[in-house]
């Protein structure tokens, strides 16, 4: 049985790192305990910034998670992404004894 094959994207993604670096993020992410059992979520949506990474990942273009979740826009797929990359800036990070 053939392995399907998926079609290459027609166009390079292209981000403006610093919009990313310099982004405010906290304009659009929130966090609540009683929200999605606090994951950090879009304000005014359950959709997790989590998410979001995931379907970057699958492949998913920026235009295609916001057409897929109308409640989002290109601005705030950013904010998931600037917010994500924060935590992984800020993160301490422990030497493990061998």
């Amino acid at each position: 049985m053939a392995l399907p094959q998926f079609a290459e994207p027609t166009r390079p993604r292209c981000y403006n790192i610093r919009d990313v670096l310099t982004m405010d993020y906290k304009d659009f992410i929130h966090s609540d305990s009683r929200i999605m059992l606090g994951k950090p979520v879009i304000k005014g949506t359950r959709i997790t910034v989590e998410h979001i990474l995931s379907e970057l990942t699958a492949g998913m273009e920026i235009s295609e998670i916001v057409e897929a979740h109308p409640s989002l826009d290109k601005e705030k797929v950013r904010a998931a992404i600037a917010y994500a990359l924060d935590v992984l800036r800020n993160e301490d990070v422990y030497s493990l004894a061998e």
